[in-house]
């Protein structure tokens, strides 16, 4: 077994979908469901869009120790740090182009293992406007979580 298909599984499991990564249609093992699409979480907390699209791989404190980081090619970058190590300022204009998929300079994603979720928010949903709700949400709860310099 490839360690593509590996992270594959081990992705599908922790409930993500990768809407935007060229599928394999493979026959799911008798007894399992098939891959479902991304669904939409109601909710415009940020809090809770994280625990649904980034805590699988990022973790539920945001250190990237989610059930899922194992088995991505690149490890998940710890975002409570994201102002450290962004001179003390947190970043929102890049963490927000990072979400959106707009940013192509995300070197630390290697070749896009993270899920896009911007578009996705804006496809499913009628209101192209709560798409930048929820980025904005998601992007202030990453906010919420920063660490300083004296935490570890």
């Amino acid at each position: 077994m490839s360690a593509k298909s590996v992270s594959l599984g081990v992705i599908s499991v922790a409930g993500l979908s990768l809407w935007s990564f060229t599928w394999v249609r493979q026959e799911p093992p008798p007894g399992q469901l098939p891959p479902q699409p991304p669904r939409l979480v109601e909710s415009l907390r940020g809090e809770a869009l994280y625990v649904a699209y980034c805590a699988s791989c990022h973790g539920g404190d945001g250190r990237g120790n989610g059930p899922a980081a194992p088995a991505l090619k690149t490890p998940p970058p710890d975002l409570t740090t994201l102002a450290l190590r962004n001179g003390g300022t947190f970043p929102r204009d890049k963490v927000e182009k990072i979400i959106l998929g707009e940013n192509q300079q995300a070197i630390a994603h290697g070749s896009r293992e993270m899920p896009v979720w911007g578009p996705i928010f804006g496809q499913i949903e009628w209101d192209q406007d709560l798409r930048e709700v929820r980025v904005r949400s998601l992007s202030d709860y990453l906010k919420s979580i920063q660490r300083s310099a004296f935490e570890r």
